[in-house]
């Protein structure tokens, strides 16, 4: 059923309005935004856009505002999985002439399953009209698209990753590091845990080019599933058989099952009794020197 949204003022028609529809950048073209967006690449920024056409004069018209540059547009993109919201402004102008294009960068490792999107026209800031109905207050709703949601699945990259200079994180210049912000094994998987590649190490900037990564990768899954077991053994917690879909417990159970052919609770329990046991399983099994040689 549609919502009938009523507001205290005067709005832009439907008919002044034309959303021409939202799009994303693949290289340097633009394609239209698929609902299932299957080449997502959690460890590099996407960039995603709408296209607005609209009619100066039956804006301004219908609103009683009196110069286009009242007007601000507003795309926004939100995800609730990792409780992020990604917002990009324009200012209108009274030289406006044909469509308008907003892009909005979700960087990387910063979204994950799904983008809710939606776009506005606001008022862009407080005036004082002479009409009792114009709208006044800056970021009153003049109008709305239609919100949509884009699945996102991709094959590529898929763990949380944000390539950064350590340097500006005030870290030691190690190539690579996993940081968690989960309190327990129930909570978001993409929201709770981030692997940060140093951009200023040469090691990190060989995992970070798909054409070296693979002589790096072996270390690389050893050092994350090394840090995130420690992390659930030293917290003692209990760990459990089943876990929510996409929970710190679901995606690290299916981690070890996937490469130590072992449960999260064995993992665990091998670490607490004795972690250089654990460490020989994770060379044995995972190799990480196999594509250096």
């Amino acid at each position: 059923m549609t919502k009938l949204r009523l507001y205290p003022h005067r709005v832009v028609p439907d008919a002044a309005l034309i959303w021409r529809g939202w799009w994303h950048m693949n290289g340097n073209a633009k394609e239209p935004l698929p609902y299932l967006m299957d080449g997502w690449d959690y460890a590099k920024e996407e960039v995603i856009g709408l296209t607005l056409d609209l009619d100066p004069n039956e804006v301004l018209t219908s609103t009683g505002l009196v110069s286009l540059d009242q007007v601000e547009i507003v795309v926004i993109a939100e995800c609730r999985e990792v409780l992020r919201r990604f917002v990009v402004r324009q200012r209108m102008s009274n030289n406006h002439i044909g469509p308008v294009d907003l892009s909005l960068t979700i960087p990387a490792g910063e979204a994950a399953h799904k983008l809710d999107l939606s776009a506005h026209l606001v008022l862009a800031s407080t005036w004082e009209p002479t009409g009792f109905d114009v709208p006044r207050v800056k970021g009153a709703r003049l109008a709305t698209s239609q919100r949509i949601s884009v699945v996102l699945e991709g094959d590529a990259s898929r763990f949380p990753t944000e390539a950064v200079p350590f340097s500006t994180l005030g870290m030691e210049q190690s190539p690579w590091t996993v940081t968690r912000t989960f309190y327990d094994l129930n909570d978001s998987f993409m929201g709770g845990v981030r692997l940060f590649v140093n951009t200023e190490h040469p090691i990190g900037r060989r995992a970070l080019d798909p054409a070296t990564a693979s002589s790096v990768k072996g270390f690389l899954q050893a050092d994350i599933l090394r840090t995130l077991i420690a992390e659930v053994a030293r917290s003692e917690e209990e760990v459990r058989q089943e876990y929510i879909e996409g929970s710190v417990g679901d995606v690290l159970d299916g981690m070890c099952l996937l490469f130590l052919q072992r449960s999260l609770e064995v993992a665990v329990q091998i670490h607490r009794e004795d972690p250089a046991r654990l460490e020989r399983i994770l060379q044995s099994v995972l190799e990480p020197w196999a594509g250096v040689f």
